[in-house]
């Protein structure tokens, strides 16, 4: 098979979204931020492709497509593209900005369904104005036009704003450090040898599989690159600046970011099979491994584990309170007949430790047997003679 051009890559992901283009919903000035986002990204993995001695060269492009999802294309002879969705900060964007309204005013009051409850994923319990942030199936000139709609609804508090940009910068390095994950560990070496028969496991298994180790890899890139921009804002004497305060946001955001995905199933049982685990389990997974890359003395870690349980917290509760005013009919009336349902996926039990936090537990025990299986396939996690 020829392998894809760049700009092949570019094309088929949507085309490259540039000022000129860039949908009224997203501030000129907030689109440069993107650009400077991935380019610091983009140096931050040249560091770390050069320290793990691999010979691969990337590129990461903004496209026009609506969708949520990022992804990573091999353009063969060690090169990849990164591609980011303009629908992806557009919609963390505006969510951010949905959601820091409820910052210190929090009701506390919970919607109780559980990942257990097989929940309908009826795109029409899902309001009309919020429909542009937790579903995919808008063409693109809709999809924009909706989320311009809401956006311009939102009366949020000015001084919000920077934090709305830092959420937006973090949402992009953790789902770009996952896609980089696969090339840096080497998947797709690993599925074409499933597929050649050379490795004992099932396809099912290797997808599942890295999927996971994408999820653990991006935590700790995460923490690596967020550790690397702190130390140089607090060097430049950028003010209200700190590891803290920046644990406390990407907890936040990547909690948001698994709120939203696949947010049509919510049901724990649907992830079964397929190549991703439940949001609700890999929102868990990313806050055990972000704390296990942290190499650091107890008072550090203690202080990691305060502020990233602070915005996993916090960000629940905003989200559990999106649903209240939703039900209060805020965004708009449901169709006749349709029954609400909770907009996202993180339906925690209602009490500590209940069911749902077994079962939750129990798959994330063999989330990281299966991560062990597969990462004894991949070179990258191979011990050196002598080590």
């Amino acid at each position: 098979m020829t392998p894809l051009t760049l700009h092949d890559a570019i094309a088929i992901a949507g085309g490259l979204a540039t000022a000129e283009n860039c949908p009224g919903v997203i501030p000129l000035d907030h689109f440069a931020q993107l650009g400077a986002t991935t380019a610091s990204v983009g140096q931050h993995f040249d560091q770390v492709l050069v320290r793990a001695k691999r010979r691969h060269q990337g590129a990461i492009a903004l496209t026009m497509s609506p969708s949520f999802s990022c992804q990573v294309r091999p353009l063969g002879d060690d090169r990849f593209v990164l591609l980011v969705p303009l629908g992806m900060p557009a919609r963390t964007r505006v969510l951010a900005r949905l959601l820091l309204r409820y910052w210190g005013r929090e009701r506390g009051v919970r919607v109780i369904r559980s990942a257990l409850d097989d929940v309908p994923g009826d795109a029409d319990a899902v309001p009309p104005l919020l429909k542009p942030v937790f579903l995919e199936d808008f063409e693109p000139d809709t999809f924009w036009e909706r989320l311009r709609e809401l956006d311009a609804s939102i009366d949020t508090d000015p001084r919000t704003e920077p934090d709305v940009l830092e959420l937006v910068h973090l949402a992009l390095v953790y789902l770009l450090s996952h896609e980089f994950t696969h090339v840096l560990h080497g998947h797709f070496d690993l599925l074409e040898r499933v597929r050649s028969g050379e490795v004992d496991l099932t396809r099912d298994d290797v997808r599942r599989g890295i999927e996971l180790d994408a999820d653990d890899g991006a935590a700790a890139l995460s923490m690596l690159i967020l550790k690397d921009d702190v130390d140089r804002a607090v060097a430049a004497g950028q003010r209200g600046q700190s590891q803290a305060v920046g644990w406390l946001r990407l907890s936040y955001v990547v909690t948001m970011l698994f709120a939203i995905t696949d947010a049509h199933r919510k049901f724990l049982g649907a992830y079964e099979r397929g190549a991703y685990n439940h949001p609700m389990v890999r929102c868990e997974f990313f806050l055990e491994a972000a704390g296990r890359s942290l190499d650091a003395p107890k008072r550090v870690r203690d202080t990691w584990l305060a502020n990233s349980t602070e915005g996993w917290k916090r960000c629940v509760q905003a989200l559990d309170d999106l649903n209240l005013d939703a039900l209060r009919g805020d965004f708009g009336k449901l169709p006749e007949g349709v029954h609400p349902a909770p907009l996202h996926t993180l339906l925690y039990s209602a009490t500590p430790v209940g069911v749902t936090d077994r079962a939750t537990l129990e798959t994330l025990i063999e989330a990281h047997r299966l991560v062990h299986r597969i990462r004894e396939h991949l070179p990258i996690f191979r011990k050196s003679p002598g080590t």
